[in-house]
């Protein structure tokens, strides 16, 4: 007798339990998860369920993290910071061809006077990049 359960198991309610499951499941799928992608140089964000692209040429893992999480959670960007965002990573990637052209225009010119120039170009480039991710992060 002390082994026996001395409580009687109630029996659930099966159909409210299948619909409150139900219910769960429609919410639950028609949320999009976002996640982290990587392209050559850059990080872009993915709608896992729909893989359209949400935002592209992250420059780091970080940025890239950070704006994936602010997708998944309720407080998601607006408008405003939506454009802000876009105007950053426009800029970064503006600056990131810049540098590799530089880079590239500098190994191969044989003027002193250009090379010269294209020097200051690339380092102010590099200040310019620095700060433009800076200032992503600052926006996420």
């Amino acid at each position: 007798m002390a082994t026996e359960s001395t409580r009687k198991n109630k029996r659930s309610n099966t159909k409210q339990t299948v619909k409150k499951l139900d219910s769960l499941i429609e919410k639950v799928k028609s949320k999009p998860v976002f996640v982290i992608g990587k392209n050559d140089v850059f990080y872009t964000v993915v709608n896992y369920i729909t893989n359209e692209v949400a935002v592209d040429f992250i420059p780091t893992k970080l940025a890239a993290e950070r704006i994936t999480n602010r997708y998944n959670n309720k407080n998601a960007f607006s408008p405003t910071q939506k454009k802000k965002v876009a105007e950053c990573l426009q800029g970064n990637l503006k600056l990131h061809t810049d540098i590799i052209f530089y880079e590239h225009t500098i190994k191969n010119t044989t003027d002193l006077d250009y090379k010269t120039v294209l020097l200051s170009r690339h380092k102010e480039a590099k200040i310019f990049k620095q700060k433009f991710t800076r200032d992503l992060l600052k926006l996420i």
